[in-house]
């Protein structure tokens, strides 16, 4: 009877290891089964959201620009609503925006929320003058650019610069962005840059602001053009001649008929 029983143990437990050994060997099909409906899943979850209006940028924000619109732009770095928030890569359009001359820099920010913001630092255009029937603008290290026709009417925006020889040119317009430079806010004031002289310094300029007011001074007194703002305070009159003084750093109002 005992040999029986034992007999009988024997066979169920060498029924139970093969069960178990069979799950074993289930076990890892079950969990590769698993882990692919996982990434199925994955990948048809991500294609309903990037194919959605839900994956598309919510925002777009351009900073610092002037010469170019908003528009322009954002058809330079191949941005637009439509683009897709997980394909930007800022580096990429930071390059595409970076390979035109006018623009400095470019740093493009994004946020999870969608959020993309993009800051440009463009050159310095002191402004624009015409020479052999041509248009160009003048940067604010010296040299110059030639305008494009279908970009003529851009030359709203900037001062109109008068005859000045090559070399006065150069450094007029540096003097402009010479240490700290003259605001952005002050050039906006500004409608006309014409040569001037005087007995005592022959490389002067004229410049004729939008309010009608005119300012005379020299390459080195340029900086003291961040103080007009403050100036105009106190002026009781209009169509004012101010002669800007590098030594005392100040506004002279002058006879505006001594500069005629």
């Amino acid at each position: 009877m005992e040999t029986i029983k034992s007999i009988l143990i024997h066979d169920e437990t060498e029924e139970n290891l093969q069960a178990l050994n069979k799950k074993k060997k289930n076990r890892p099909k079950r969990r590769f089964k698993i882990t692919m409906l996982i990434v199925v899943l994955v990948v048809i979850a991500l294609s309903l959201y990037f194919y959605s209006d839900l994956s598309k940028v919510k925002s777009l924000k351009v900073e610092g620009n002037y010469y170019f619109n908003d528009k322009e732009i954002l058809t330079m770095a191949d941005l637009s609503y439509d683009t897709r928030h997980i394909t930007i890569f800022p580096f990429i359009h930071e390059n595409r925006l970076e390979k035109h001359d006018l623009i400095k820099s470019v740093n493009i920010h994004k946020t999870f929320s969608g959020v993309v913001t993009i800051q440009v630092e463009e050159e310095d255009i002191i402004g624009t003058y015409q020479e052999n029937k041509k248009t160009y603008l003048l940067l604010g290290d010296g040299s110059s650019m030639e305008l494009a026709k279908e970009d003529q009417n851009r030359i709203v925006k900037f001062p109109m610069i008068g005859k000045f020889s090559k070399e006065q040119r150069e450094l007029m317009a540096q003097s402009f962005v010479k240490d700290e430079g003259v605001k952005d806010e002050i050039m906006l004031l500004i409608s006309e840059i014409n040569p001037h002289q005087e007995s005592y310094d022959k490389n002067m300029v004229e410049l004729i602001m939008e309010d009608g007011n005119r300012i005379y001074t020299s390459y080195d007194s340029m900086i003291l053009l961040n103080a007009y703002k403050k100036t105009l305070k106190s002026l009781k009159e209009d169509n004012v001649c101010f002669v800007m003084d590098s030594l005392t750093g100040s506004y002279v109002t002058e006879d505006c008929k001594a500069f005629q």
